[in-house]
């Protein structure tokens, strides 16, 4: 994501490991195409993530 056209460095949350891992899924989130909601207690993960 780019503030009023920026362009340049990826944020740090985009880069190495991070951006392997995160980049897309958090790409999405930030675009509006997923979001996430806390799952219910007990359940696997501490976060559900579903496609808009």
């Amino acid at each position: 994501h780019v503030r009023c056209g920026e362009s340049g460095e990826l944020p740090l949350l985009l880069q190495g490991w991070r951006g392997e891992l995160f980049g897309d899924l958090l790409r999405k989130v930030l675009d509006g195409r997923v979001h996430f909601r806390v799952a219910p207690e007990g359940s696997a993960t501490p976060l559900i993530f579903e496609d808009n």
